[in-house]
């Protein structure tokens, strides 16, 4: 063959473990690319062990060295010290050599992620993987990210951007000190990295605010309901469970521009959330605790990816003494904490952005109204680069608004809905990096609090404790307020509808070392009803909450593993409230008398505990029958094209609990059928996808979770090569979407999970050196590091690691140093 005889190999080498490393190199990125197997063998003239252990040997090598001295471009020695967990301690002497240091542990480590939420958040992911990328990069370039963060760069404090471009410094070393055994992905993708900007860290950081407090598609969910259904009905769908259990008891008001029954009627209604992303988040003061230091549990809940969504790191030294869990090219650790403040926090959906409904000229459709002018829409021209060479131009029209975003959302109106522009409070630049360094630095809650106020992106739930003993939650961020209230689209030439304006911080709702002696938020509502300013929004139900505030009324102190104990609870507060009523309806039914696995099931269920565990039978009853009565529930009133919107469970839980008080069936048709129907559908659900034996239907053999790879996404990839390296998983997995251990999974062959807490992370302020943390699989993203999938088993089981602070508890556990020496 060709490529043989340009190598000189010669198929019966009977030496084939000497063959030179080149030829090693390139049969195992044949492997890892997809070429037949049996080929390669033949090809290279060896065996399956033989391949198999080039492969490791291959990607052992991509593995920088743990101990390693190297020139800098640094002003002072930096020491990098790696523990036993894979986490990197920084130490350095000031804080430009603080952040390279950052810089270059981050991309030895997380390279090839960081490259790839780049060209995700400029729009370029086409150029690596193909047509799967070009959805999001049409996204991205719509909302064009990278012109807010130009604009950001502009206007950064001295200090912040002499960080970031410290930060760029880092990474490019990285990858030079790569040389030719760059990440494994670029060698399969035949990609070399860009040099890194400063301005990429600020273009990732826009796309990841759009990721938590986007979600334009609830406007237009909202839209759908009131379009097709009665008003009663509509608000129904669009409320949740237990939507009056709020954030924060507030308990002075500032005044507002809105009248009360405005603001009443805008926290009743519109609560929910359309997607999987949430999180947990709650502390208990010191007087509470049985250490006497307050203490702090955070776990965010995102989409699960390989490597790991977050990483560990710890910064030492120019007055930073830093430790917690940071994104890919992020600075600022979102769960951490310093000697005196720890913090975490929850998503808010407090709503901050809007789609304007465009009123185009009847006889040019190029141009918009504006008041009594007619203005041209802004036209830019995008080119996308397709892998393989296709290109794809893109037209982004725009408004004074914001851009037209019709193409990243479903259509309420079936033939097509007329142009509608956003506008998002992260689309405008404000410096939000100096804000973080701060935070970085405070001294007590009271200063990390009065920091917050500098935080003028999209609303979020900051959790804190002090080492003072106390706690504190405070929303943050910049929430318009407009002269109405709506939860569907906005109409561009109504005044009523125009922003007038943001609620000051003061008028942001917080609680500040309350006499309850906690705090906590799982993405609830943010507020009690009769708050007088207008926050409305797509907060979740109340079910997680509610379990917080059970078990911290459970009793008077708590320790650190009480927290983490709560961190892992998979008790299901909508399970507890629906399965009674669930149970008496279908025991009413002849069929049940006559279906001997309708009376079967009955018995799971009413000896349910209501917990997720991976034995539980039960879990796995309900959850085939909750996923198809939403199914039916919605089908019944909205129709086909906007039924996949993600709308709202109240109404499906009240038709079980209260009965169809509010006629959500047509006439005629008996709820006690439908309910039936979806039993009856989830049984047979189980019994094909399982087996015939009821017993045999645990929780744990439907409900899995796979750490996939951006490379490997698809379960139709799960028995490539690639993804035997570069998946962690499956494995049985407790919990469900709901409760506080909350893994949301998609339906299909299994449930399998897709989101969940990819970090959890404790803090007891009376240990003033230390958290505690799991980080899902493992803090390196090379699979042929051992920290690639270290921590897999402890996040199963809910065990922790801890994250040291001190300097001579990281030597006790040192696995390398790497140094950093000026030129």
């Amino acid at each position: 063959m060709e490529s043989e005889s340009k190598s000189g190999f010669e198929p019966n080498n009977p030496n084939p473990t000497e063959r030179s490393p080149s030829l090693r190199r390139e049969a195992v990125i044949a492997l890892l690319k997809g070429e037949d197997m049996a080929k390669i063998l033949t090809r290279y003239g060896i065996t399956m062990d033989e391949l198999m252990a080039w492969r490791d040997e291959y990607l052992r090598a991509k593995v920088p060295p743990l101990n390693a001295q190297i020139k800098a471009p640094v002003r002072q020695r930096v020491e990098i010290l790696r523990d036993r967990w894979g986490i990197p301690h920084i130490f350095a002497q000031n804080s430009h050599d603080l952040f390279l240091g950052l810089g270059f542990a981050m991309a030895q480590d997380r390279l090839f992620q960081m490259d790839y939420y780049r060209h995700l958040a400029y729009g370029r992911l086409a150029e690596l993987i193909g047509d799967e990328g070009l959805r999001s990069d049409i996204a991205a370039r719509t909302l064009d990210f990278a012109s807010t963060a130009r604009s950001e760069f502009e206007n950064l404090s001295p200090e912040a951007r002499e960080m970031l471009e410290a930060f760029s410094e880092g990474v490019n070393l990285a990858i030079v000190s790569f040389g030719e055994e760059l990440p494994f992905e670029f060698d399969l993708l035949d990609h070399k990295p860009e040099p890194w900007k400063p301005e990429d860290n600020l273009t990732m950081e826009r796309a990841t605010l759009w990721e938590f407090g986007g979600r334009i598609e609830a406007i237009a969910m909202a839209e759908a309901a009131y379009r097709f259904l009665p008003e009663a009905l509509a608000k129904r769908l669009l409320s949740v469970e237990h939507g009056d259990i709020p954030i924060c008891q507030v308990q002075s008001f500032e005044s507002s521009t809105l009248s009360r029954d405005k603001i009443d009627q805008a926290c009743e209604g519109g609560e929910g959330d359309c997607d999987e992303l949430g999180s947990n988040n709650w502390a208990v003061a010191g007087r509470r605790s049985l250490s006497g230091g307050a203490l702090l549990a955070s776990d965010g809940h995102i989409p699960y990816t390989q490597p790991a969504t977050n990483y560990e790191v710890h910064l030492c030294g120019a007055g930073y003494n830093v430790i917690g869990v940071v994104r890919a090219a992020r600075l600022m650790p979102y769960n951490g904490r310093n000697e005196h403040v720890a913090w975490g926090g929850t998503n808010n959906n407090t709503s901050t952005r809007d789609l304007y409904v465009e009123e185009v000229h009847p006889e040019n459709p190029n141009l918009y109204r504006q008041g009594n002018e007619w203005l041209p829409f802004h036209e830019r021209k995008e080119r996308i680069l397709v892998r393989g060479g296709k290109v794809v131009e893109l037209t982004v029209r725009s408004t004074i608004r914001g851009p037209i975003v019709n193409a990243l959302i479903p259509s309420v109106d079936e033939a097509g809905d007329p142009p509608l522009s956003l506008r998002w409070v992260g689309a405008e630049p404000c410096d939000t990096f100096t804000v973080s360094l701060r935070l970085m630095k405070a001294k007590d809650a009271e200063e990390f609090r009065r920091i917050l106020a500098d935080w003028k992106v999209t609303a979020s739930n900051s959790g804190f404790v002090d080492d003072k003993g106390r706690c504190a939650v405070q929303i943050r961020g910049r929430v318009p307020i407009r002269g109405r209230i709506t939860l569907g689209f906005r109409r561009a030439n109504n005044p009523d509808d125009e922003w007038k304006g943001f609620i000051p911080f003061e008028g942001l709702p917080y609680e500040f070392d309350p006499p309850k002696g906690w705090i906590a938020s799982a993405n609830n509502r943010p507020a009690p009803p009769g708050y007088p300013w207008p926050l409305y929004g797509n907060y979740a139900d109340g079910y997680r909450m509610k379990r917080i505030i059970e078990r911290l009324e459970a009793k008077e102190a708590f320790s650190l593993e009480d927290m983490a104990s709560m961190q892992m609870d998979v008790f299901l507060e909508r399970a507890a409230e629906i399965c009674p009523s669930l149970v008496r309806i279908l025991r009413k039914s002849s069929k049940a008398r006559s279906d001997p696995r309708i009376a079967r099931a009955c018995e799971y269920l009413e000896s349910w505990d209501y917990r997720f565990t991976l034995d539980s039978v039960a879990a796995s009853i309900f959850s085939a029958f909750w996923n198809a009565w939403r199914r039916i529930v919605i089908e019944a009133r909205l129709p086909a094209h906007v039924r996949r919107m993600g709308f709202r469970t109240l109404v499906a839980t009240e038709l079980l609990t209260k009965g169809d008080e509010l006629g959500w069936f047509p006439e005629g048709r008996k709820l006690e059928a439908k309910v039936l129907t979806a039993m009856l559908e989830g049984l047979d659900w189980l019994e094909a996808h399982l087996g015939p034996g009821m017993d045999s239907w645990k929780w744990g053999r439907l409900h899995q979770v796979t750490f996939r790879h951006y490379l490997v996404a698809s379960e139709a990839l799960d028995a490539t090569p690639l993804a035997q390296v570069a998946n962690v998983g499956p494995f049985p997995c407790a919990g469900t979407d709901g409760c506080l251990n909350s893994q949301g999974y998609s339906i299909g062959r299994l449930y399998q999970v897709r989101s969940g807490p990819h970090f959890r992370f404790l803090v007891d302020m009376a240990k003033p050196f230390v958290a505690y943390g799991c980080n899902s699989t493992g803090n390196s993203g090379h699979p042929g590091s051992p920290h690639y999938r270290d921590q897999i088993k402890d996040w199963l089981e809910g065990k922790y690691h801890p994250m040291y602070m001190r300097r001579e508890d990281i030597e006790a556990n040192l696995e390398g140093r790497t140094i950093l020496e000026p030129r």
